[in-house]
């Protein structure tokens, strides 16, 4: 299922389509991944994902990304959220961190079984 919008810019219509499978694809990944993390605040989870990820998917696959070949304001306006925005958010959360915790949290459990 994918919701399509019309867009009217300049005298030209367009249509440009959200992928909802694609965002619940992203969900069963989140899920099967942070989503099982028992360590970490939720402040640190909400900035890779809303922030860092959710911004990444808004400048891949919305209007944005529809409109990037053939408007140069809005082919910037992606290169800036890719390259501005999304590593900052996905720095704030540490990812890497919360992996190596949860690895640890593993071996020690497998180490105490």
């Amino acid at each position: 299922m994918a919701i399509y919008a019309t867009v009217e810019e300049r005298g030209r219509v367009g249509v440009y389509r959200i992928d909802v499978p694609g965002g619940a694809r992203a969900r069963v990944v989140y899920d099967g991944t942070v989503g099982s993390l028992s360590v970490g605040p939720r402040g640190r989870t909400l900035a890779f994902v809303v922030g860092g990820m959710g911004s990444f998917y808004f400048a891949t696959s919305s209007g944005l990304a529809a409109y990037d070949t053939t408007l140069l304001s809005a082919h910037m306006v992606q290169h800036m959220i890719l390259s501005m925005v999304v590593p900052v958010f996905c720095a704030l959360g540490a990812p890497v961190t919360l992996a190596l915790r949860q690895a640890m949290l593993a071996e020690i459990g497998r180490l105490a079984a």
